[in-house]
């Protein structure tokens, strides 16, 4: 479960973590803004994917995964600020949210023995109970 956690913090923090790095001028501010949509779509959307999704996780899974999430963040972008501005740059989130995944794989799913025992555990119906 830990490297499950990890995965998602290091595919959400690595975008505004490398700007706070590489970027003149980036502050605190602009790295919470960031951090905060990175983080709310991982929470809000990628955590019931992975969910959803636990058993099939292999790397393709995982990239096409970051890229529709980066979709999602594209349209939370657009209704939130300017639908014009989040077209213009949804090819640079479509690419962050292949990065994104790439790096969940690797922290998480890659050689992780509890993935493997997620992805093979059945959920058991609840029995109702005889009228009688």
């Amino acid at each position: 479960m830990y490297r499950i956690v990890c995965g998602f913090v290091v595919a959400a923090l690595w975008l505004p973590v490398v700007q706070w790095l590489v970027v003149d001028g980036y502050n605190g501010f602009w790295f919470a803004c960031v951090a905060a949509g990175t983080l709310g779509v991982s929470v809000i959307f990628g955590v019931p994917l992975f969910l959803a999704l636990r058993r099939h996780l292999g790397a393709g899974c995982c990239l096409l995964a970051g890229m529709g999430l980066a979709a999602v963040g594209v349209l939370v972008f657009g209704l939130a600020t300017n639908m014009a501005a989040a077209m213009r740059w949804g090819g640079v989130f479509l690419i962050v949210g292949l990065i994104s995944g790439a790096l969940f794989w690797l922290v998480a799913v890659w050689h992780n023995p509890r993935v493997q025992k997620l992805a093979r555990a059945t959920v058991t119906p609840i029995r109702r109970a005889r009228p009688g």
